[in-house]
């Protein structure tokens, strides 16, 4: 179970990792092979990317309404 965690926990670093850099070879392999067994992280990466669009209409809203 703990071992579990851990590449669960892994696969979400180099899933919020890839949305700040190019990811390498064996890291973008890893993340790849992970999405097409896993069930909730293609989920998360979605949501990721929504959060990441999401923010800079935050941003814009929150500093005009200060």
């Amino acid at each position: 179970l703990i071992a579990a965690l851990g590449a669960l926990v892994l696969r979400v670093v180099l899933v919020l990792a890839g949305e700040d850099r190019r990811l390498g070879l064996f890291e973008r392999w890893a993340v790849r092979a992970h999405l097409k067994v896993c069930k909730a992280c293609p989920r998360f990466t979605r949501q990721v990317a929504l959060m990441r669009q999401a923010m800079p209409r935050w941003r814009a809203y929150r500093d005009t309404s200060l």
